[in-house]
This record gives C-alpha cells, sequence and structure tokens, in this order.
C-alpha cells in the first residue's frame, strides 16, 4: 500500500489551524510548525488507514501535548535569534573593514584634528568656523547613509511593528539595540555635567560614527541571512 501523503488542501487546513487556533502569526514559524504538525499527521494516518484527517490532526496535536505548537514555535525563535545575533557580530569586523566606514574615520578625524589645532594656534577665525561646518555636515552625511542602511534593512517589511505576517528574523534584524539611545542618555545628564566643547564634539563624533556601524552592520546582517536561509532551502 502507498505511503499517505496530505494533499495541498489539507496542509491549508493545518495552516489555517496553526494560524487561527494557534494564534500564530509570523510565516517562518508557521512554516517550521505546519512541517512538524503535518509529518505527525501523515505518520498517524499510515498507521491507522481507518483513522479521517481531522481525527488524524486531532491525535497529531496532542501528542506535542498541552501548549506543544506554540512551544515549538517559541523554541525555534530563540534559535533564529541566536542565528541573527551571530551573523550580527560576524557582520561588524566586515562593515568595519569596509571602505565606506574607514573613509568616513579618515575624514571626521582629519577634521576635527584640523579644527582643533586652527583654534589652539588662533588662526584666522573664518577658517575655525569653515573646519566645524565641516565636521557638521560630515556628520550630517553619517546620518544620511545611516538612514538609507535602516531603510534598506527595512525595505519589503511594511510596517514592522504590526504587520504579524512577516518573517519573525527579519522582526530580530530591525530590532537589533540601536546606538541612537546614547544620544537620549547623553543630552540627559548634559545640563549636569560640564564639559569642554571640543570634548562634547568628540563625543558627538563618536557616536555618530558607532550609529552608522550599527546600521550598516543591520543591513549587512539582512543580506547574510537571505542568503544563508536561501542556501539552506
Amino acid at each position: 500500500m502507498d505511503k499517505i501523503i496530505l494533499d495541498e488542501m489539507q496542509l491549508l487546513q493545518l495552516e489555517r489551524f496553526i494560524r487561527i487556533e494557534e494564534g500564530i502569526k509570523e510565516a517562518d514559524v508557521v512554516d517550521e510548525i505546519l512541517d512538524h504538525l503535518a509529518c505527525k499527521t501523515e505518520e498517524m494516518m499510515n498507521q491507522d488507514i481507518f483513522l479521517s484527517f481531522e481525527k488524524a490532526v486531532q491525535a497529531a496535536y496532542y501528542s506535542f501535548g498541552f501548549g506543544g505548537l506554540k512551544l515549538m514555535g517559541k523554541q525555534y525563535e530563540k534559535r533564529m535569534k541566536k542565528v541573527v545575533w551571530k551573523e550580527f557580530r560576524h557582520a561588524i569586523p566586515s562593515v568595519l573593514q569596509s571602505k565606506m566606514i574607514i573613509w568616513c574615520f579618515t575624514v571626521s578625524t582629519l577634521l576635527f584634528a584640523l579644527t582643533i589645532f586652527v583654534e589652539a594656534c588662533r588662526i584666522n577665525n573664518w577658517l575655525h568656523q569653515l573646519l566645524s561646518f565641516s565636521l557638521a555636515l560630515t556628520m550630517l552625511t553619517f546620518y544620511s547613509i545611516q538612514f538609507y542602511s535602516s531603510f534598506i534593512s527595512k525595505k519589503g517589511l511594511a510596517d514592522y511593528a504590526f504587520d504579524k505576517n512577516i518573517l519573525m528574523w527579519q522582526k530580530k534584524i530591525v530590532r537589533l539595540p540601536r546606538i541612537d539611545t546614547l544620544y537620549l542618555l547623553f543630552f540627559l545628564v548634559l545640563p549636569f555635567i560640564k564639559l569642554n566643547p571640543h570634548f562634547f564634539l568628540l563625543i558627538f563624533l563618536i557616536m555618530s560614527l558607532l550609529s552608522l556601524v550599527n546600521s550598516r552592520a543591520k543591513e549587512e546582517t539582512m543580506n547574510r541571512m537571505k542568503l544563508k536561509l536561501g542556501k539552506a532551502a
């Protein structure tokens, strides 16, 4: 006797059960659970050829235990979270060695050093203003690149904060820690401390560079994950 294999309509019924009855929305989590539930259902039907599809689904469902499917989904999410963090950590050295980051670091460091030098030597005031303006423009460029990188990371996710039907690992990448929160902390404590203007500028510049690296690393992580899961498929 041929082995029983679920047809497309039965698989759609299982998927509908996972999404509606279990309340699981993330597409990749649904696929992971569907694979296990379908295999178990087929196993039940092959063990008892007189067992109906509905009874087999019920038996397969209870074989995973109470809340077993949701637990399976959570375990899958934990595994993917570890994979995302691993790829993110590997992406950071790659981003730091990229021509863009090296160029940004070199230009910003040079402009900052020239600004300090010009003021220390009391050279023409207009030159100091020009260098300060150039440094500010450089940091604005950093944020423009960062914004573009963030846009690439979120591209195709629609409103990822509310759309429950997108890939869970993509949301985890977008929600990776952001360096921008350091700015808020810095400006909150700023009224209570006295800083040399140059020290303040240096901190602002460092955080700008870190924020840029963070954003570019997220973009690289998104590309790495797509490649990794594409190969796995």
